[in-house]
């Protein structure tokens, strides 16, 4: 799922085809460029100026207006190329500070979380790090206006800075730029989810063990609520881990012929389940591995019944 587009994007930039010094100083002759998001180029905005008020500018509320970000340093000339040359040139900018959400949109993802991570020269993304800080977007907000003066110091006699970059982004994750560990979504998180939904609670309390018939309904309805969540159907849930580790564990123990067992299970399951005997029956299988080896005898006799018996 993508996450939500950027409304317009603000890029300082120092022209270094002069040197990192020209304008007298690292923190002098800092320009600002827009795009829309629309378009492919970025059009001057402000001529060159300190660095700490130009990035000031563009950070204020940048989060909070869906305003990409980005302060770098190049040879290239933001509104003479296209925008993805200036993202490449961002790939190898050292150091470097990145913001951005740590993961798209998600209904398994509710913290709606932004993460922050600074590489040092010489440092590569690193596959699935600890980022720098993780906040809300408000407080994360609150945080880049603290920090700001220190990233983009303004100036000071005698006191060299050393130019850092900064990506913010609205519309890459820091899952999708890999940093980020992607979130694992189990099945019983898939279930919790589903609780949202008012017919899948009342659909639960109804559930009665003397009473096969309403866990059919509940299953009906469970499965009826995980299309919206982006679940394709051999990924959907119809009970917790829990319930399938009771049901299989005494079936695994049983002794006998492999079919012979098979055929009670499908007995069981179909005067338990119904309609969706075969469903719950692959889901079991499929989820019931962690808890206990079923063997691959029983396994056949219950997907495939005139197989295992020929």
């Amino acid at each position: 799922m993508a996450t939500s587009p950027a409304l317009s994007h603000i890029v300082v930039w120092k022209d270094t085809r002069d040197g990192i010094d020209a304008g007298g100083d690292t923190r002098n002759g800092w320009a600002i460029y827009v795009r829309c998001s629309e378009g492919d180029r970025y059009f001057l905005q402000e001529g060159p100026q300190a660095v700490s008020a130009a990035a000031g500018l563009a950070l204020h509320r940048a989060i909070t207006l869906r305003r990409n970000v980005t302060v770098a340093w190049g040879d290239a000339v933001p509104n003479s190329v296209p925008s993805n040359k200036i993202e490449q040139v961002l790939l190898e900018l050292r150091p470097i500070y990145i913001i951005c959400p740590e993961r798209s949109p998600s209904p398994f993802d509710t913290d709606n979380a932004w993460v922050s991570i600074f590489l040092s020269e010489g440092r590569h993304l690193q596959r699935w790090r600890e980022p720098d800080s993780r906040w809300p977007a408000e407080r994360m907000q609150q945080g880049i206006g603290e920090s700001c003066q220190n990233w983009f110091p303004i100036w000071k006699h005698r006191e060299y800075w050393r130019p850092a970059g900064l990506v913010l982004r609205h519309d890459i994750s820091g899952e999708e730029m890999g940093f980020i560990r992607p979130l694992e979504i189990t099945p019983d998180s898939v279930l919790n989810r589903t609780m949202d939904d008012p017919a899948v609670r009342r659909a639960l309390m109804l559930r009665d063990p003397a009473r096969r018939s309403t866990y059919v309904d509940f299953i009906r309805v469970v499965l009826a609520a995980q299309p919206a969540l982006g679940i394709p159907e051999q990924d959907q849930v119809p009970m917790y881990s829990g319930e399938v580790a009771a049901y299989f564990g005494p079936i695994a123990s049983r002794l006998g012929p492999y079919e012979d067992r098979a055929r009670a299970v499908r007995k069981q399951l179909r005067y338990d389940f119904g309609e969706f005997d075969q469903f719950v029956l692959r889901f079991m299988l499929k989820t019931y591995s962690p808890y206990g080896a079923i063997s691959e005898g029983l396994r056949r006799a219950l997907l495939e019944p005139k197989k295992a018996a020929a």
